[in-house]
């Protein structure tokens, strides 16, 4: 199972997620398992003969909020189609407010600089806990650190709407 943005899929007829598995980039296909248009979120899953999943993932899943101030690492595919190549980036930046645009209460604005392609991407504390998913970011409108990020408790919530319980 593989957690993004609606918006990253919405318009999408066919999904391919892209990894480095053993050492080299494979692709496989996924589909739509379930989605929360209204939180920008959605859960896809590979169902790809090849695939045969992945060992335990290296990181905590965290959903109590995290305090204003608290270091952070955006990681994503910014403009990876078109100038800055498929290789993952990673921004660090601080939690800047527990609220989004408008006081939104599901996302973290967040000063590591969120750019096209770093939508559905994760974000993590500086031990390793998974915070949030990466959405959207203010730099077409000049403000270069300015992210937002929507909070794990929200992607918990997703998880547990699933047609089957997983871990």
């Amino acid at each position: 199972y593989v957690v993004t943005n609606y918006h990253v899929i919405e318009d999408a007829d066919d999904i391919e997620v892209e990894f480095i598995l053993n050492d080299e980039i494979q692709k496989f296909n996924a589909e739509i398992v379930q989605v929360d248009k209204t939180n920008d979120l959605a859960i896809i899953k590979i169902f790809d003969m090849n695939f045969d999943g992945v060992d335990e993932l290296p990181y905590n899943f965290k959903t109590r909020s995290r305090d204003v101030g608290t270091k952070v690492y955006a990681f994503g595919y910014p403009m990876a189609l078109s100038i800055m190549g498929k290789e993952m980036k990673v921004t660090d930046g601080m939690i800047s407010s527990k609220t989004g645009l408008d006081g939104n209460i599901t996302t973290y604005q967040i000063s590591a600089t969120i750019q096209p392609g770093n939508s559905g991407g994760p974000l993590f504390d500086d031990m390793g806990n998974l915070i949030g998913i990466n959405s959207s970011g203010l730099a077409r409108l000049g403000s270069e650190t300015t992210g937002y990020t929507i909070k794990s408790s929200y992607v918990a919530s997703l998880i547990d709407v699933l047609p089957k319980s997983i871990e």
